[in-house]
């Protein structure tokens, strides 16, 4: 009988390295490993291609096999290691663009300054992020993208960062994880959420990047699934999804209340606020949807004031009955994430949802 054994990849700057681990007794079985170019300019460039990391990857997992009598262990867990802070940019069918800049890339220094300035200074982007940009970071890196290969840039569908690129080649999952996350500089570290201020702030005016942003569901520091929005024909589209889609927050919703919002960008704006909410993603209500909602007292329906949202509510408040609360928000605000651009969209969107609760009460009470 094979005994298990455990895999551990660890993709540096100079190689990637592959060490086997009997399972058991946690004893190194076996080490492989294979160096990767480096492309160095005088101008601080540092810079690899994902495809050499894939290689070497490859390269360093034979050798450590080369010494294993056949059949003898079997793998039972992957562990991937890599290179923070990097970024790469893949097309529509997650090729690569361009090499990765790298963690050591110091061509992005006037980029840091931007940003800092562009957000208000030294203090504003230590409340959002909770640290200074400093020029290893990703989101330096993607402000020079944008600014030095705009035509490149145009064509890019998704941006990742090395260690990510290694799994999504070893399982064809887009995911992050809270550490990576927290050094490229669109993260508040303090509460893992992706900050759309910087987001839009890298794509300008086209929406390009934020229209592209992967957002995750981090239960307990980890990310279950993730959502990716792309505008593409100014028509929305939801990436790397198993049908049917979930409620996105719905694990770390805890309260007896919970906000529904249609998309990942409402939601955001509603747990920046520090609301209990999820999102729907689209408005089409499977039953397993509306059942997931039963366990909560007061549903808050936010949803687009459009006719699929109109439908989608309607939907919704008739499947959960009472539960089911819509809230309306002021005219002229289209959705959530509309209202949070206002200095005091907090206090409004409290008073709707006050609102709101205290007619479905009265509604409640008349039917009695």
């Amino acid at each position: 009988m094979a005994r298990r054994a455990f895999l551990g990849i660890d993709c540096g700057t100079q190689s990637t390295k592959a060490l086997l681990v009997d399972a058991d007794t946690l004893v190194p079985l076996a080490l492989g490993r294979a160096p990767h170019d480096l492309i160095a300019r005088d101008d601080g460039t540092r810079e690899q291609h994902p495809d050499w990391w894939i290689a070497a990857l490859q390269t360093a997992t034979r050798q450590a096999f080369e010494g294993i009598e056949p059949g003898a262990f079997e793998v039972a867990g992957i562990g991937v290691s890599g290179q923070q802070h990097g970024m790469v940019c893949l097309d529509r069918a997650d090729r690569p663009i361009r090499p990765a800049k790298l963690w050591n890339d110091t061509t992005t220094g006037p980029d840091c300054s931007w940003l800092t300035r562009k957000l208000g200074g030294l203090d504003e982007v230590l409340r959002l992020i909770g640290y200074a940009y400093l020029p290893g970071y990703t989101a330096p890196k993607i402000s020079w993208f944008h600014r030095s290969e705009g035509e490149a840039y145009a064509k890019t569908a998704r941006i990742c960062l090395p260690h990510d690129y290694l799994n999504l080649w070893l399982t064809g999952e887009f995911a992050t994880e809270p550490g990576d996350a927290s050094g490229t500089g669109y993260v508040d570290v303090r509460d893992r959420t992706y900050q759309p201020e910087v987001l839009t702030l890298l794509d300008g005016d086209r929406e390009c990047f934020a229209g592209r942003t992967i957002i995750p569901e981090l239960v307990d520091g980890q990310a279950t699934w993730l959502t990716g929005r792309r505008l593409t024909d100014r028509e929305p589209r939801y990436l790397n999804l198993r049908f049917p889609k979930p409620l996105l927050g719905l694990a770390s919703a805890k309260g007896e209340a919970v906000v529904v919002t249609e998309g990942p960008f409402d939601w955001l704006t509603a747990v920046e606020w520090g609301f209990w909410a999820v999102a729907l993603l689209g408005t089409r209500v499977p039953g397993k949807v509306a059942q997931s909602l039963e366990r909560f007292e007061d549903v808050y329906l936010v949803l687009d004031p459009d006719e699929a949202g109109r439908e989608a509510t309607e939907e919704l408040h008739e499947r959960l009955a009472d539960r089911a609360v819509p809230v309306a928000l002021p005219p002229g605000v289209s959705d959530l994430n509309g209202l949070g651009l206002r200095p005091d969209g907090r206090s409004i969107f409290a008073r709707c949802i006050l609102q709101a609760g205290h007619e479905a009460r009265a509604a409640r009470q008349r039917a009695a």
